[in-house]
């Protein structure tokens, strides 16, 4: 689970009209510290759906498909 890696380079002309970029960052370290504090008194709860490893390629369908539940988390 957390966030892929990776980049992008952006400029004014290296993205196509109408086109825009976001990312999974958000808050502040007070907030995520709250967060955790809501977290660890059940107050917010992840959705997730586990897969064996073999069952892998279903997730990343599943993730395609737009159908999977939460996150993916595939455990060997």
């Amino acid at each position: 689970m957390g966030i892929g890696g990776g980049t992008v380079a952006v400029s004014f002309f290296s993205v196509p009209y109408e086109v825009s970029i976001a990312t999974t960052y958000w808050g502040s370290r007070p907030e995520l510290l709250e967060v955790l504090y809501l977290g660890a008194r059940g107050l917010v709860r992840p959705r997730t759906t586990t897969f064996a490893l073999d069952d892998a390629p279903d997730a990343y369908r599943q993730m395609r498909d737009g159908t999977l539940d939460g996150r993916a988390v595939i455990v060997p």
